[in-house]
């Protein structure tokens, strides 16, 4: 019975001193999350959701210098046309799926020109830029 008590002592001593030495308490400080950063990161979720229809792999952020969510797809499209018409796929998701949801969820009214949508054949040496949409508006990129 002894030595069932010591172990039980052992062990509690052991879990305590790991429940309350473990985890790094930086990772606790609070740290401001912009509705920018929030609804990028929600975007994500969306298109892994929407997978069968959006396919090529992207990268979202917000940039909160032009208050803009800037979403980075990149993708496979050898000619401008396929590329703009993949991007269109992608914009059209976003007006028609995205921006209701945000409406909805959070109370927040986006529109098209609160989004950077950029295009980058992934398959061409350096990724460039095919096509972009950006304030509404279609732009090929500046050479």
């Amino acid at each position: 019975m002894r030595k069932l008590t010591a172990l039980f002592i052992i062990l509690l001593i052991f879990g305590l001193y790991n429940f309350t030495g473990a985890g790094n308490k930086e990772l606790s400080q609070p740290y401001m999350v912009t509705a920018g950063d929030w609804l990028a990161y929600r975007l994500s979720e969306f298109i892994r959701t929407y997978s069968d229809k959006l396919s090529a792999p992207t990268m979202l952020s917000y940039d909160q210098k032009r208050g803009v969510i800037l979403v980075e797809i990149f993708g496979a499209c050898k000619s401008v046309e396929e590329a703009k018409e993949d991007l269109l796929k992608w914009c059209d998701f976003i007006r028609n799926i995205y921006i209701p949801y945000a409406k909805k969820s959070y109370g927040l009214a986006l529109s098209m020109s609160d989004y950077v949508v950029v295009y980058y054949n992934r398959e061409a040496s350096g990724w460039p830029e095919m096509i972009r949409m950006e304030g509404g508006r279609l732009l090929l990129p500046q050479k």
